[in-house]
C-alpha cells in the first residue's frame, strides 16, 4: 500500500521521523494494511444486526510485533484513523510501564467510554472502578474487577462497534492482561462487534503464553522487520519526486547505505536531506547535498 502527498503544503518535509507518525509516502506493509482493514470491515456499523450483533464472528486478537522502529506505533495510527472514519470507536492504550494497574485500567475505561457522558456517569457509580478513577493504587479485587470490567465493554459495545489497540502491550500486568483478553474473547465469540489488537516487540509472544490465555495460539499474528532495499529507495526518493525535485542515482545510493533498510532512519535521513535543500536555487538531490546532510544523520 502507498499513500502519495497531496499538493498542498509543497515546501512541508514529507518525512516522519517520529515515533508513530504517518509519512506522505508509505512503502511496504501492503499486506499487513490489508489484513487490517479487513479486520476493521468485519466489525464496520454496516456488519452490525438488529440484535446489535455480527452475523459472523470478529477476527480473533491480532497479535503485532517487531522490533522498536520498525512501524508499528505507524499501523496502530493508520487503523485508528481508519477506524474513526468508518465509524467505528476507538480505545487506545500505550506507556503503561510506568503506571499502576489501576492507573492502567482507569485510562482504558475512559477512553471505552469516550464522550458518551452517560457512560462515564455510570461508570463512576461502580464501586470497584472508583478506585481506578479517583484511587488507583489502591488494591481491588481481581474477580470483582473482571466482573465490572466486562459490564463497562458490553454496555459500550451496545452502542457500536469497538475496537481496542494496545501498544506495547507486553508491559501491561498480567493479571490485568489476563482478565481483559478472557473477557474480550468471551464477548468476541458471542459475536459482539469487538476487535482487540496488540502490539509489542517480540517478547510479547513469551509474555501472553505466561499469562494462561490459551485462545492465543489461535491469534493472527504480524511480524514485521525491515523493509526491502527497494521499498527503502522508493520511500527515500518518492517524496522528492512528487515535488518535482530531482534525486540522483548516487544520491540516492548514499542515504540508502545510511539506512540499514530501516523505516525509522529512512525517514529520518529523508527528513535531513529534505531540511538541507536549498529554499531558493536548485532543487535537486545530489551527492554534496547528501554529504552537507550527513553532520546532521549522523548525531
Amino acid at each position: 500500500m502507498v499513500m502519495s502527498s497531496s499538493p498542498a503544503n509543497q515546501n512541508k518535509n514529507p518525512f516522519a521521523p517520529g515515533a508513530g507518525t504517518i509519512p506522505k509516502h508509505v512503502v511496504g506493509r501492503k499486506r499487513e494494511f490489508k489484513l487490517l482493514n479487513r479486520a476493521l470491515q468485519g466489525i464496520a456499523p454496516s456488519e452490525i444486526q438488529k440484535n446489535g450483533l455480527l452475523e459472523e464472528t470478529s477476527m480473533t486478537p491480532l497479535v503485532l510485533t517487531g522490533p522498536r522502529g520498525v512501524g508499528k506505533t505507524l499501523l496502530l495510527t493508520w487503523m485508528e484513523e481508519r477506524a474513526q472514519e468508518m465509524g467505528i470507536h476507538v480505545a487506545r492504550l500505550a506507556h503503561v510501564e510506568d503506571l499502576t494497574a489501576g492507573d492502567a485500567m482507569g485510562r482504558l475505561l475512559k477512553d471505552i467510554a469516550g464522550k458518551d457522558h452517560f457512560l462515564l456517569k455510570w461508570l463512576k457509580k461502580i464501586k470497584v472502578l472508583k478506585f481506578f478513577f479517583h484511587d488507583a493504587g489502591v488494591a481491588v479485587d481481581l474477580r470483582e474487577a473482571a466482573d465490572n470490567y466486562a459490564e463497562v465493554l458490553e454496555a459500550r459495545l451496545r452502542k457500536g462497534p469497538l475496537v481496542l489497540l494496545m501498544d506495547e502491550a507486553h508491559h501491561y500486568k498480567e493479571n490485568i492482561m489476563s482478565f481483559m483478553l478472557q473477557i474480550g474473547q468471551r464477548l468476541i465469540s458471542a459475536r459482539h462487534p469487538l476487535l482487540i489488537l496488540l502490539a509489542g516487540t517480540p517478547d510479547l509472544n513469551s509474555y501472553l503464553m505466561k499469562i494462561g490465555a490459551t485462545f492465543i495460539t489461535r491469534s493472527k499474528d504480524i511480524y514485521i522487520n525491515l523493509l526491502a532495499t527497494e521499498e527503502s529507495k522508493e520511500a527515500l526518493s518518492e517524496p522528492f519526486t512528487n515535488r518535482g525535485i530531482e534525486v540522483e542515482p548516487e544520491a540516492l545510493e548514499m542515504m540508502w547505505s545510511m539506512t540499514d533498510n530501516y523505516p525509522y532512519f529512512v525517514q529520518l535521513v529523508g527528513a535531513e536531506v529534505w531540511e538541507a535543500l536549498p529554499k531558493d536555487g536548485k532543487r535537486r538531490v545530489d551527492v554534496a547535498l547528501v554529504e552537507q546532510a550527513q553532520e546532521e544523520i549522523g548525531e
